[in-house]
């Protein structure tokens, strides 16, 4: 390896030019490294979306909880319509981080990406065993 301002020999695992001072930057590729694509807005975009997946079916489960403790203070026309728009609203979210997660799994946001990927994973589990549930159970109900 080659320092890039003085042009003396380096040795491979030097970090600085022992003559000079400056960095010794490797070459992309060289000693197994490639060099990762600009896109650490996809891994962040996988881990919002995740995010807000997870917030929305969580307080679309919460608020029919809250309901009925406070049945006497509120209609149940409107907290139902919200409900059933947070219910909605989870899955493209949660499409949407899988989506960017795979996106940004080869590139500088790979760590988000697959925070999202997880989260979006986590996500799906409970649906599966409920699907299971309702289909070993037979009539569908708890």
């Amino acid at each position: 390896m080659v320092c890039a301002n003085c042009g003396k020999e380096l040795l491979e695992a030097a970090a600085f030019c022992i003559y000079c001072g400056s960095p010794a930057v490797p070459l992309a590729g060289e000693y197994g490294r490639v060099a990762l694509k600009p896109g650490k807005g996809y891994g962040i975009r996988s881990v919002f979306w995740g995010t807000i997946g997870w917030l929305a079916a969580f307080a679309s489960h919460l608020i029919p909880v809250w309901k009925d403790s406070f049945a006497d203070l509120c209609q149940n026309g409107p907290l139902d319509m919200v409900t059933a728009c947070l219910s909605i609203i989870s899955l493209p979210c949660i499409i949407a981080s899988v989506v960017y997660g795979i996106l940004g799994r080869n590139t500088e946001g790979r760590f988000y990406a697959s925070i999202g990927l997880v989260l979006s994973a986590l996500y799906c589990l409970p649906l599966v065993v409920i699907i299971l549930f309702i289909v070993l159970d037979g009539d569908g109900y708890w």
